[in-house]
């Protein structure tokens, strides 16, 4: 009875050692071209670069800049690299609240834009955008020049904008104002967000401070100023904080 307990003890540990030996526990890559591979890894280095087995002692190397997400036992990373001297689009819908001046009421708004940008380098990106927003009474669309960025390569991560260019402007008229006309001017609105990456586009939420030129020109004809050809001109500006969703693609 004890020979046949150790030799079934013997067994079990033989069985275990070979079925470890021969399939050891895979871990995910998934490559930057959607692909995903199961593979032993042997080693990620300090540049993130992983290291598998291929067959009996036979490894390859595979770079970081193609490997987009690593999923090994207690090891979860996203590698996500901005690539240089390419062309990317945003499109993005968000609110607006502000004031124009000390003695306004609270403005409160719509805004849609897009922009087609090119990257510089991992950090930097150039573009231009067009938008609509409608802030009660006026309607506004902005053109810009954009420069923006993304501060990291991880899956989360910090990202800022900052746009320059004019607006042209309308009124919408609701019988109570006291201006005739509007005319843009130019504006500024610099941002900053967090970026959600995937493998083909990108989610972000980004806060941002508008600074917006306005000037309202209106005839202050009073009765006993009966001169239809003068005019008062008031330039303003526009404060407005905006909360904005948008994709990266």
């Amino acid at each position: 009875m004890r020979y046949k307990l150790l030799f079934l003890v013997f067994l079990s540990i033989s069985f275990q050692s070979y079925g470890f030996q021969s399939s050891p526990r895979l871990s995910k890559i998934r490559l930057s071209d959607g692909s995903t591979l199961k593979v032993n890894i042997l080693s990620i280095d300090a540049d993130h670069n992983v290291t598998v087995a291929v067959i009996d002692s036979l490894s390859i190397t595979i770079p970081a800049e193609k490997v987009f997400k690593t999923k090994a036992p207690g090891y979860v990373r996203y590698n996500y690299q901005p690539t240089s001297n390419v062309i990317y689009g945003t499109a993005s819908f968000g609110l607006m609240f502000g004031r124009s001046n000390e003695f306004s009421g609270l403005r409160a708004g719509v805004a849609m834009n897009a922009n087609v940008g090119y990257q510089l380098s991992d950090l930097v990106g150039v573009g231009l955008g067009a938008g609509a927003e409608f802030v009660n009474e006026l309607i506004l669309a902005p053109l810009y020049v954009r420069f923006d960025g993304v501060m990291n390569k991880r899956r989360v991560a910090p990202m800022y904008n900052l746009d320059i260019g004019g607006s042209f402007a309308w009124h919408q008229d609701n019988g109570f104002d006291d201006f005739n006309d509007v005319k843009g001017g130019w504006f500024l609105r610099p941002g900053i967000g967090l970026i959600f990456h995937n493998l083909n586009s990108s989610l972000y939420f980004k806060l941002s401070y508008q600074i917006q030129s306005i000037t309202y020109t209106s005839s202050d004809n009073w009765l006993w100023r009966q001169d239809p050809t003068y005019e008062r001109k008031e330039e303003r500006l526009m404060r407005n904080l905006n909360y904005t969703f948008g994709i990266r693609f």
